[in-house]
Order: structure tokens, then C-alpha cells, then sequence
């Protein structure tokens, strides 16, 4: 009997991870969303009446909105693990070229060929 090639042995391994992947996964079972909140912030539009000839009604001001969140400063964060944590990715996002990029001081950190930072594209640092 002939032995299979590294080639079969491979596939046969892909096939069979790929068929376990998806025989182990719950089914899919979609959640459900939160209902709509009414915004308290922006008052309700009321129709004007109808306007005459004799005087006009301005057109009501748009509504200001506020951002959904604030942003934290990750300088306020404690000095633990996840605060260094935090500040590092905000730094690896903010200073890719000199932290593992050609800049780098390491040689093994060079990993980016580019001299582009992640926040040249993602801005404020994503």
C-alpha cells in the first residue's frame, strides 16, 4: 500500500479541523436589540400652523447633538496593568514608525517597512 503525501496529509487535516469547527459552534440564535430610546435631548418637532400671506413663520432652528461618549483620557487611568496596557496600544497607534517600525532603536522591533504610523490613516489615534 502506498503511503499518502505530506501534500494529503495536510489537506485531510484542514478538511477535517474545518468540519470540527463548525459541527462544535451553537447555533445561531440572534439577539435581540435593545428598543429605541425616544431622545430626550432633542425636543419634539411641532408643525407650524399654516402660514399666511400676511406673515411667515421662520423654519424651526435645527437641534444641536451632543456626542454618545466621551472619549477618556488614557493619562487618567491608573498606573496598574490595564492602564499600561491602554497606553501602550494608544502609543503602538500613535508612534508605529519609531516603535516597531524603521525608526525603531531595536533592530528586531522593525517590523513595518514604512515610515507611516496607524493614526496616518486611523485619526487621533483611531
Amino acid at each position: 500500500m502506498r503511503m499518502p503525501s505530506s501534500n494529503m496529509v495536510i489537506a485531510g487535516l484542514v478538511v477535517v479541523g474545518v468540519v470540527t469547527l463548525f459541527a462544535k459552534r451553537p447555533p445561531h440564535t440572534p439577539t435581540s436589540l435593545p428598543a429605541p430610546q425616544a431622545e430626550a435631548s432633542r425636543p419634539a418637532v411641532v408643525p407650524p400652523p399654516p402660514a399666511t400671506a400676511a406673515r411667515a413663520i421662520p423654519a424651526p432652528a435645527p437641534a444641536v447633538r451632543t456626542a454618545a461618549w466621551d472619549i477618556p483620557d488614557p493619562d487618567a487611568l491608573p498606573d496598574d496593568a490595564y492602564g499600561r496596557t491602554v497606553r501602550r496600544g494608544r502609543d503602538l497607534i500613535a508612534r508605529t514608525s519609531s516603535l516597531i517600525g524603521p525608526d525603531a532603536p531595536d533592530p528586531a522591533m522593525r517590523h513595518a517597512g514604512n515610515g507611516l504610523d496607524c493614526q496616518s490613516c486611523h485619526i487621533q489615534a483611531g
